[in-house]
């Protein structure tokens, strides 16, 4: 049974990680079902989750492989206290972006080059804390050898 998704994932995974070790994110997650993202108390901000992918399209490449594309969506949380100026916001999404534009075959896990599209940001507020949040969402493309 071919594994595509996963790895691909975990790649994103470790591209977040190294954000925290350089202090730009201050926790970076997968996405675990049985909790709400928005609600859970992090130790440290900005918090980076990748979450479940859906699949976008899948396509014949040729008469022996399926082209799949993935989209990953990566959770960014930040406490409104934490923002202390009017671009705070924008050179994180900028970090992040540059992350997987520097990596954009995901460690060879992807085949074409990954394309981050993002979307709006919201305000949530919770009885402990004010956030802020947006996503970035990864479009990687892989190869499924027909028949593996």
């Amino acid at each position: 049974m071919a594994n595509l998704a996963n790895p691909i994932k975990a790649r994103i995974k470790t591209d977040l990680d190294a954000l925290v070790t350089a202090g730009t994110l201050g926790t970076a997650d997968s996405i675990d079902l049985s909790k709400d993202a928005l609600n859970e108390i992090y130790t440290a901000y900005p918090v980076a989750i990748v979450g479940l992918p859906r699949l976008e399209s899948s396509e014949m490449a040729d008469n022996k492989d399926n082209l799949r594309t993935y989209l990953f969506p990566i959770l960014i949380i930040q406490k409104i206290e934490n923002i202390t100026t009017p671009t705070d916001m924008e050179d994180l999404l900028d970090a992040i972006l540059n992350k997987f534009d520097t990596d954009y075959t995901l460690n060879g896990n992807a085949v074409a080059a990954v394309m981050p599209v993002t979307t709006s940001e919201f305000l949530k507020s919770t009885p402990d804390k004010g956030i802020i949040y947006f996503a970035v969402l990864l479009r990687a493309k892989t190869l499924y050898f027909l028949g593996s």
